[in-house]
């Protein structure tokens, strides 16, 4: 799953666009060059689509106008199951062949006590 979450900067003057998006490196820290100066968003986001569960990672503002310009801070994201989507199972067929079955064995059972009978 750590292959899917992207690392994504937005400036904090305009959060619909996006300045930097990379995947999220497998060590504790990563570096992010060339952005202007000013306040900036950071966020995690998931590459998949999600399906039954979403994706939830809040916003992380870095002020690139300080000195030194590093950052410090947890990256956190949770994932949680979307409880208002279910998948369709296909119904059992073996419990509705059996009572199928039942009910031609009931509807047949006159028919056969009047061939014995009549024999």
């Amino acid at each position: 799953m750590h292959l899917h979450i992207r690392v994504e900067i937005r400036p904090a003057s305009d959060p619909s666009t996006v300045e930097s998006i990379f995947p999220l490196p497998i060590s504790k820290f990563f570096q992010v060059k060339d952005l202007p100066k000013g306040k900036h968003l950071l966020q995690l986001r998931f590459a998949l689509p999600s399906g039954n569960h979403r994706f939830v990672s809040e916003f992380i503002e870095i002020n690139l106008e300080r000195q030194p310009q590093i950052h410090v801070g947890p990256l956190s994201f949770r994932i949680e199951e979307d409880m208002y989507k279910q998948e369709l199972t296909p119904a059992p067929v073996y419990p509705l062949v059996v009572e199928l079955s039942v009910i031609a064995m009931f509807i047949s059972m006159p028919r056969l006590k009047d061939l014995y009978q009549a024999t």
